[in-house]
């Protein structure tokens, strides 16, 4: 984690300031809304940060490195603990790219390996992966409240399983895990699916939810 405030925003809150910035706020009320002061060079650097943290979202390397974790966790560290270095854990379990199957782009190099140590060490933190020895640095939130959370924060009515997903493209990576907290949220009547009859002509395929206001129980 960086020791740069404006850095740390963009990493820990990127979902919200991407949120205002959809909604047409200015990068003044963004940096004033975390109590900094709304001076030129502070927005400045809040800005770029922001562009640096969005490329680094969606780079392949990325993508690769959490999918990697997801699938590794356990083994990894295992690994770790019985003394093998990043560069032979990341040999012995390769990543693939998502789009093709392949390595993406070739073999690691010291620059994707940080990604990947990073991609870990942050998802084990936060509780996104367990590993044994272990400890988040906080209890994190189950994934339906994360759902509720997203939803309240955007004020929206209705969303795609696409949508929601995006909403923490790590712990919902794999389509099946916000689909099984989409399932737990109708179960308590939170949301409900929407009627392929009820959808506009032309809407994408990915399921449609309607938000009914009845909190969490």
């Amino acid at each position: 984690m960086s020791n740069s405030p404006l850095e740390a925003i963009t990493r820990d809150h990127f979902d919200e300031v991407s949120e205002r910035l959809a909604r047409g706020d200015t990068w003044a009320e963004i940096t004033t809304r975390f109590k900094l002061d709304p001076k030129r060079s502070n927005i400045e650097r809040l800005e770029n940060y922001y562009c640096e943290e969005r490329t680094r979202r969606s780079s392949s390397w990325r993508i690769a490195a959490i999918l990697w974790v997801l699938d590794h966790a356990e083994q990894i560290a295992a690994m770790r603990n019985r003394g093998y270095d990043w560069a032979a854990v990341v040999g012995l379990l390769p990543p693939v790219c998502p789009d093709d199957g392949h390595h993406p782009y070739g073999p690691p190099i010291s620059e994707h390996l940080t990604t990947f140590i990073r991609e870990y060490n942050d998802m084990v933190d936060r509780g996104i992966v367990v590993v044994p020895g272990k400890h988040p640095r906080k209890a994190p939130a189950s994934d339906e409240k994360l759902l509720v959370r997203w939803i309240a924060r955007t004020c929206i009515s209705t969303f795609s399983t696409a949508e929601a997903a995006r909403c923490n493209g790590r712990r919902f990576a794999r389509a099946n895990r916000v689909e099984a907290a989409l399932d737990k949220l109708v179960e308590r009547g939170y949301i409900r699916r929407v009627p392929p009859a009820q959808l506009a002509t032309g809407r994408s395929r990915s399921s449609r939810w309607e938000v009914l206001g009845v909190g969490l129980t």
